[in-house]
């Protein structure tokens, strides 16, 4: 699996380019990491 932060650092520098795209992006894997690595 892709390291979490690295990954997350990379669509918040392309949200310039795809801001509602990358947005919504993050905010469903981030919601899936939380529930996921909540152990």
């Amino acid at each position: 699996m892709l390291n979490f932060h690295t990954h997350m650092n990379y669509l918040f520098l392309n949200q310039q380019r795809w801001p509602r795209r990358s947005f919504i992006f993050i905010m469903t894997i981030h919601q899936t990491n939380i529930g996921t690595t909540a152990s």
